[in-house]
C-alpha cells in the first residue's frame, strides 16, 4: 500500500530554521502558511507499520544518499513538517516527530 506524503520547509532566511518544537511552541507555534512546499511523494508502507516508523522512513529517505526525483527541499531536518495523508500533519523535532495539525 502507498502512503502520499509532502514535505513543508521554512525558507532559508527564516529565524525560526532548525529551531525544536518547544521553542517554536514558546515563541507562537508552529505556523503552517510559514512554510514552503518542497516535495510531494509516495512511500510504499507494509500492514502493519506505524506513523512513526512511516516518518523514520521517510527522514532516511531524504537525508541519506539520492534523494527521489523532483525533492527540490533540503534534507529533512528539525523544524521541518511532514504531511502524511489521513494522519495528519508531523515535526520533525530533535528526537521523533511530534503531531502538529
Amino acid at each position: 500500500m502507498k502512503m502520499i506524503y509532502d514535505i513543508h520547509q521554512l525558507p532559508d532566511y527564516d529565524d525560526r530554521l532548525f529551531m525544536r518544537f518547544d521553542w517554536m511552541k514558546k515563541h507562537g507555534g508552529v505556523v503552517f502558511a510559514d512554510y514552503d512546499h518542497v516535495y510531494h511523494g509516495q512511500i510504499e508502507i507494509s500492514r502493519g507499520e506505524t506513523v512513526q516508523e512511516t516518518l523514520e522512513r521517510i527522514f532516511t529517505l531524504l537525508n541519506d544518499g539520492e534523494k527521489p526525483e523532483g525533492y527540490k527541499g533540503r534534507s529533512l531536518s528539525v523544524g521541518d513538517l511532514v504531511e502524511l495523508d489521513d494522519e495528519g500533519v508531523w515535526f520533525c523535532d530533535s528526537f521523533g516527530f511530534v503531531e502538529v495539525f
